[in-house]
């Protein structure tokens, strides 16, 4: 509760990123623990599902504490509730079995990998399967970033909501990504047990999610005012978040689990400099064009270009039944 200088609340936020940063790959590597990789699409996306449920929720609350308490009081319900979940998190929390969960089952399911000992990390994060998701994923924290940063601001001085119906629709991206989360990992399972490949299921979803959050964010520039608007602000803030939890699905299956944190969080370290270039790049331009709709515009049309780059990078590059391969190929090689 020091004093709000600016000092202050740079170095907050930088200590608050350090601790924010790994929470994603670590959380996601400790539930891979206990399921065995057939079985984690759904807990995946409830864990990422989490985040946006949140904002839902936290987004009306602390609105309405900051308009009676002031926006300390923001902060500092946010505190007790952190320092109430860790202690919970300390208590009652455990390390689940993996090795009784992801043992391979048969020559279709090759488990974790740990059976090829010659994986190292540079031959998993060379793959392109890595690399082809690191550029939606970049832009799916890049859209996340801008809407948390400016969609509040876009919305009051563009759209001409004040604070109150502002707090409502920015709450609106999150719900819906929150459900497309869970109905992905519905979804991709039973196109497996229909058939369909891993790439057809896992590469088709996060095509058409990212490149659908791409084309929305350009129907929101371009497209007629009024509800159509807003269907295309909604759509083009939440669906892109679905690559998430595919890609660390295909991580998970790709890698050995001895190597699976370290390759999660260098994907998070790598898609998480989308939270960083976005509000530089849009605060720069808001700095030189005023908060003008001309200026949003252009924010969220470089938003839209990066998302369709991301859905066309899936297309060509991502493969993980080849990498897979590859790894396995690379390893006999080796041992030879």
């Amino acid at each position: 509760m020091a004093a709000a200088g600016f000092g202050v609340i740079l170095a907050s936020r930088a200590v608050l990123g350090a601790a924010e940063g790994p929470a994603a790959p670590v959380a996601i590597h400790a539930l891979y623990k206990w399921f065995p990789p057939e079985a984690r699409a759904l807990p995946s996306a409830l864990l990422l599902a989490a985040a946006p449920l949140g904002v839902v929720l936290a987004a009306p609350a602390l609105g309405s504490l900051i308009t009676h308490h002031g926006w300390r009081s923001a902060f500092v319900a946010v505190i007790v509730l952190g320092a109430a979940w860790s202690a919970a998190w300390l208590l009652l929390g455990r390390d689940g079995d993996e090795a009784s969960n992801t043992a391979p089952h048969g020559p279709e399911d090759p488990g974790t990998n740990d059976e090829i000992p010659g994986v190292r990390y540079g031959a998993v994060l060379r793959t392109g399967t890595f690399l082809g998701y690191l550029v939606p994923s970049f832009a799916a924290y890049w859209a996340t970033a801008l809407a948390l940063s400016f969609l509040p601001a876009y919305l009051e001085d563009t759209l001409g909501y004040d604070t109150a119906g502002a707090s409502k629709l920015v709450a609106l991206p999150w719900l819906l990504g929150a459900l497309a989360l869970i109905g992905s990992a519905l979804l991709i399972p039973r196109l497996l047990r229909r058939g369909a490949s891993e790439r057809a299921a896992n590469n088709g979803m996060a095509i058409v999610s990212t490149g659908l959050s791409g084309l929305a964010l350009l129907g929101l520039v371009y497209g007629p005012a009024g509800w159509l608007r807003i269907t295309c602000l909604v759509l083009g803030f939440s669906l892109s978040a679905l690559v998430f939890p595919v890609a660390m699905t295909d991580f998970g299956r790709l890698s050995p689990a001895r190597l699976r944190g370290g390759v999660l969080g260098v994907y998070a370290a790598a898609y998480s400099l989308g939270a960083v270039v976005a509000p530089l790049v849009t605060g720069s331009l808001l700095d030189s064009h005023g908060h003008t709709a001309a200026a949003y515009n252009t924010a969220f049309v470089i938003t839209a270009v990066l998302l369709l780059a991301g859905a066309a990078s899936i297309a060509a590059f991502v493969d993980p039944e080849r990498d897979r391969a590859r790894l396995l190929d690379r390893s006999t090689t080796s041992r030879k």
